[in-house]
């Protein structure tokens, strides 16, 4: 979209903010190599693993399609960790999917 274009420019100019790090579509979550996030632990925690949820087969599809988008747009990314919480599908007032 043209006029979102010229807001975006003009809202990088006025801020001197590198246009690349502003959202502009509903995939593009913006993204900055300025900041490096890290979560600290502490000595001795263990982590914590639950398994996933059972879903039937229209979730699975569904959480195949949303996850196979969002590694494509660069919102998650493939990991081996120890640590591991299940994906919550829950219907929208549509009767459409999302993760919750």
């Amino acid at each position: 979209n043209v006029k979102e274009n010229e807001i975006v420019e003009q809202i990088t100019v006025k801020a001197l903010i590198p246009k690349e790090i502003i959202s502009t579509r509903g995939t593009d979550i913006g993204q900055t190599p300025y900041v490096n996030h890290q979560i600290p632990l502490k000595l001795g925690v263990r982590p914590i693993a639950h398994p996933p949820y059972r879903l039937n087969q229209e979730r699975k599809d569904f959480l195949e399609k949303e996850i196979d988008k969002m590694l494509e747009t660069g919102i998650i990314q493939t990991s081996e960790s120890p640590w591991a919480s299940p994906v919550v599908i829950v219907p929208k007032k549509t009767g459409d999917l999302r993760i919750c």
